[in-house]
């Protein structure tokens, strides 16, 4: 636990709850360790986990600070995603950082973005889901069997092919910052592309806040159905491009997306099989995360 008191921003630490009681705003770093996950050298469990839960104590840690109604940081380390039961805490000023394994100078790096020195860009590799929403890890003690839809494109279908609810803590690449961001004349070129050609597609974005800030915008295709016959599957839709683009308070940048043509392939057929690029109409979908691209 980190304190961070008084207008000179005077900085002490401890391991307690007692020790942050004093405290005008609270940094609490809970989570795991390379070396827990087999990150770090060989562990006999092999470093899979069996549930979503931080360690013992870690999630009691976190309400018993966040009872003391003051502002919070959680800075959570870990390889994956875990179990976030605060997000419901009744004390809503509180903050939630997901910092991977940030290294030997990830403190350095996260002091300057809870102090407001930086400010934070980073996106989501992966969809966050509930732990109710995860298909059992192990068939068995050797073997586990992957479908061929996993992460966003799971859970796209799920809700848009099977018509089912999906409960997810946070979409694919969900990320905040102190800055805000609008999009907007999303242009697709009207143009002929040969098969290996790329498609110049743009996008403006807005800096809404008084903040400079970066953004990574993102684009996913939604291709046409597949045409009668073939046995590929395909998602409902794919990332195939992304940009970070750095944006002064106020201001309007364009955002260059290229879409190769040939990143729009799937694979037709078994082991002998082919690519091939599907006729029909594919939708171009921008935003700042697969839920919020429209």
């Amino acid at each position: 636990i980190q304190q961070i008191a008084g207008p000179e921003r005077t900085v002490t630490s401890g391991n307690s709850v007692a020790a942050a009681a004093g405290a005008d705003t609270i940094v609490v770093v809970v989570g795991y360790t390379p070396g827990d996950e087999g990150e770090e050298y060989y562990i006999a469990e092999g470093g899979d986990r069996k549930s979503l839960d931080l360690p013992p104590g870690h999630n009691e840690l976190v309400t018993q600070v966040l009872d003391l109604n003051r502002p919070t940081v959680i800075i959570v380390e870990s390889g994956s995603i875990v179990n976030l039961p605060w997000l419901s805490h009744p004390n809503q000023n509180q903050a939630t950082i997901w910092a991977g394994y940030p290294g030997m100078r990830g403190g350095l790096a996260l002091g300057k973005l809870i102090f407001g020195q930086a400010n934070f860009s980073g996106k989501m590799p992966m969809a966050w889901p509930a732990e109710s929403e995860l298909f059992p890890f192990k068939d068995s003690d050797t073997t586990t069997t992957m479908g061929y839809f996993f992460g966003y494109r799971l859970y796209d279908k799920r809700k848009y092919v099977d018509g089912t609810p999906v409960n997810l803590v946070f979409p694919f690449g969900h990320g905040l910052s102190y800055s805000t961001f609008e999009y907007s004349n999303l242009v697709v070129p009207c143009t002929a592309v040969p098969n290996n050609g790329i498609v110049g597609i743009t996008v403006d974005v807005t800096n809404t806040s008084a903040v400079d800030g970066d953004e990574v915008v993102m684009l996913f295709v939604k291709p046409p159905p597949p045409p009668a016959g073939t046995t590929g599957q395909r998602p409902w839709k794919e990332l195939k491009s992304f940009a970070r683009v750095s944006v002064p308070a106020g201001q309007t940048v364009t955002a260059q997306l290229p879409l190769r043509i040939n990143d729009l392939r799937r694979w037709e057929g078994d082991a002998n099989g082919r690519w091939v690029i599907d006729g029909g109409v594919y939708t171009i979908l921008v935003g700042k995360n697969a839920e919020d691209a429209e």
